[in-house]
């Protein structure tokens, strides 16, 4: 893997690597149910070549709402989230009032970017967080 990775590669590299992910979650499902190819087809009126192209991971072949039907006829539910990861995207104009702030600052003041919740659990962030003798803040 290059020292660097795009975060438009590395999101084609998350995506292939979930995508593969599911398809084996529901091949593992269908299996234990004891149900074929054939008939999770006759469910979701597609055919059982299509089913196992998803099953396989084919690319194009396992859409978010294919896996979605799939599991739900195999008693499951699919689910799918967004989580902070890495720089957020921000315009010229966002960054431009973050640093003007940061320049108001005193120097006993500290500035900290991309700070995390403390929460369990919850990946959220701040923009930054400030903190000095008297004062703590998240931006």
């Amino acid at each position: 893997m290059p020292l660097y990775e795009r975060p438009v590669d590395r999101g084609a590299r998350r995506g292939r690597f979930l995508a593969n992910r599911t398809a084996a979650e529901l091949l593992i499902a269908r299996r234990a149910a004891g149900i074929s190819q054939r008939e999770i087809g006759r469910l979701l009126r597609i055919s059982h070549s299509s089913v196992g192209k998803a099953e396989r991971g084919e690319p194009g072949h396992l859409t978010i709402e294919l896996a979605a039907k799939m599991a739900a006829v195999l008693g499951l539910e699919f689910s799918a989230s967004l989580h902070p990861d890495g720089d957020p995207v921000r315009d010229r104009a966002h960054l431009g009032l973050l640093e003007r702030f940061r320049q108001r600052l005193t120097l006993s003041i500290g500035w900290r970017t991309k700070k995390p919740m403390t929460s369990d659990g919850d990946r959220r962030s701040a923009n930054a967080m400030i903190e000095g003798d008297s004062v703590r803040a998240m931006i």
